[in-house]
């Protein structure tokens, strides 16, 4: 359904984009009933209308319907507890575990579920009858958490599932037969793919290739050696010899002629 600034969109949707689009935010409506979306959709385009903000939406009336189309792109899910064919309680939870980041917001009848949000980090919990002003409320203060992250996300497609990862948790990316390994801090994740294509959609987001099979986050650089390149973790990389130039330039102009060794949180502050 669209009206307005809504769209719905999907897998059939060519590409998916690895950046928020300035100035428009992507939600999800998950509601048991069509007439209950409409409403909550109509909410969003006052706010949208009267705050300047501009929204891309996707409505469904179930949880099969949103995971036949789920794709990793969404910033905020207004989701029912009561939905024909899943919990919505469990839908929350397989959602947190494919995407830290989404924010999810609650709205139901069933006050009972207020304290389970807590499992799921979920943004807020909004009881029907839904009034504008409350959920103009609570809408504001999850628009101003969106608009005072400084991550950026990559869009991952993994064994048909679409994972979004905080590029501030990925330290490096290598070649590995005919896989490509996405490192974080605390997983590493394989897919079919080509790093060429990788370093084109990373390349002004702080990545540069160490070697022609590796392409590192320079914020986890923590020192340099003749050919080996330290991460702030101890990992230790090594720096081809036709790299190492085009790799300590573009170490360079990241830190705009900073040291290498100062931590995160001082590197962050520095951008």
């Amino acid at each position: 359904m669209q009206s307005g600034h809504s769209r719905k969109w999907g897998r059939s949707r060519k590409g998916f984009s690895l950046f928020q689009e300035k100035g428009m935010y992507r939600v999800v409506i998950i509601e048991n009933a069509l007439a209950e979306a409409r409403y909550l959709q109509g909410l969003l385009e006052r706010y949208g209308k009267e705050k300047g903000v501009q929204w891309n939406v996707s409505v469904y009336l179930s949880a099969h319907a949103f995971w036949a189309e789920y794709n990793a792109a969404v910033d905020l899910v207004l989701l029912d507890v009561e939905l024909p064919d899943v919990d919505g309680m469990e839908l929350s939870r397989r959602l947190r575990r494919l995407d830290a980041k989404v924010m999810i917001m609650f709205v139901t009848h069933m006050v009972q579920y207020a304290i389970q949000g807590y499992e799921v980090e979920a943004q807020d919990f909004i009881l029907k009858p839904v009034q504008y002003e409350e959920f103009a409320l609570r809408l504001e203060k999850a628009l101003h958490r969106l608009r005072n992250r400084i991550e950026s996300y990559f869009v991952l497609s993994c064994h048909g599932v679409f994972r979004r990862l905080d590029l501030n948790d990925l330290y490096y990316v290598n070649v590995v037969g005919r896989l490509v390994v996405y490192h974080m801090e605390d997983r590493a994740i394989q897919v079919h793919g080509s790093l060429k294509n990788t370093e084109r959609q990373l390349e002004w987001k702080g990545f540069a290739r160490c070697s022609h099979r590796c392409l590192v986050n320079l914020c986890y650089v923590r020192e340099i050696r003749w050919r080996e390149v330290i991460l702030t973790d101890g990992e230790t990389l090594r720096i081809s010899r036709g790299k190492r130039n085009t790799f300590l330039l573009a170490l360079a102009d990241y830190y705009g002629g900073a040291s290498v060794g100062r931590s995160k949180r001082d590197r962050q502050n520095a951008l």
